[in-house]
């Protein structure tokens, strides 16, 4: 049964979405029914949001019409999906020398914040966001968060890794920073009753303060949802069974990562939990998740582009493994 804090607070988000700029509700809304249309409206959807987009950057964006006219390619006369496969391919190195010459206009847009890649694959780099941009961002995060079942208004917990931009480097030192931080200030302990739990940040393993933490404050406050990476579980784990605590229950783990079944079922039975897996970087979420079938991750096409190649950068079938070449939020 829903709850009467959760009905106001949806309520609440419903208020601003129709008299202030803050309209991630309605943003989410349209998400939950665009989710499921038919395949072929799904790619019309998404052929007319690219178009848009592709004559949007050509036209206003000077890094791309340079790159572009210099492979002789003019994407406002694409008529196809297929036609993408024309575009050079623009990888991380350019991209970065792109913002360091301003190439694509940052400088003059104050009106932007800004929040880093994890750099986990190479150098960090650095993605704007309007308040609008921020609105849809958090609309794809709330569509993931409710297929699990939890809704605002809930108990929820998060443990993420010491480098997230939420610790604005306390543990890192390394100056990192997020994007409308005041708004998140306000909406995580209010909306989402998020505890957020003090990362593991030593250089070695063994600390088991750290563990110790997690434990009784989770322990205590009775999370319906715990959102955390794959890897900090198995010190949790490792930790309760040493000290012969009493098992946590936590109705839901949300992960970021990809498990295995068996990863899944050990999790599932330690914590007495549902645990969804999902592929969701901070600075773009909700691009896939899984769902209360547990058969995969969905991919969001209603708000994504994804393209999945080989080594040699061709496109792959169906069902044959390979990589994310270009990843598009065709939402902006």
């Amino acid at each position: 049964m829903t709850s009467a804090y959760t009905r106001l607070v949806e309520t609440g988000y419903q208020v601003l979405a129709i008299a202030t700029p803050l309209d991630a509700w309605s943003h989410f809304q349209g998400l939950q029914k665009s989710q499921w249309l038919p395949a072929a409206e799904v790619r019309e959807l998404q052929w007319q949001k690219l178009q848009a987009l592709l004559k949007h950057s050509y036209e206003n964006v000077p890094f791309y019409r340079r790159v572009w006219s210099e492979a002789g390619v003019d994407p406002r006369r694409f008529s196809s999906q297929d036609d993408m496969r024309d575009l050079p391919t623009v990888d991380k190195p350019a991209l970065l020398i792109g913002q360091q010459n301003n190439e694509f206009g940052l400088e003059e847009r104050p009106d932007l914040e800004v929040v880093h890649t994890s750099g986990t694959t190479g150098p960090r780099f650095y993605v704007p966001f309007t308040l609008a941009d921020f609105q849809k961002k958090y609309a794809n995060h709330l569509r993931q968060m409710y297929v699990s079942g939890w809704r605002l208004g809930v108990k929820s917990a998060s443990l993420y890794y010491s480098g997230h931009p939420q610790f604005a480097g306390e543990y890192t030192g390394m100056g990192e920073q997020d994007s409308f931080v005041s708004i998140r200030k306000l909406a995580l302990p209010l909306a989402h009753r998020r505890l957020s739990l003090t990362p593991y940040h030593e250089k070695v393993s063994g600390n088991d303060s750290f563990c110790e933490e997690w434990y009784q404050k989770l322990a205590r406050y009775r999370p319906q949802l715990l959102e955390t990476m794959e890897f900090n579980l198995p010190y949790l784990m490792d930790y309760i069974q040493r000290k012969q605590l009493a098992p946590l229950e936590i109705p839901i783990i949300y992960l970021l990562g990809t498990l295995t079944d068996r990863q899944r079922d050990r999790y599932r039975t330690f914590f007495n939990a549902e645990v969804f897996d999902r592929f969701s970087p901070h600075e773009m979420e909700g691009i896939a998740f899984a769902c209360q079938e547990h058969r995969g991750m969905h991919i969001a096409s209603d708000a994504f582009l994804l393209e999945f190649v080989d080594d040699d950068h061709q496109p792959v079938a169906a069902e044959e493994l390979g990589q994310i070449l270009s990843l598009i939020h065709i939402s902006e």
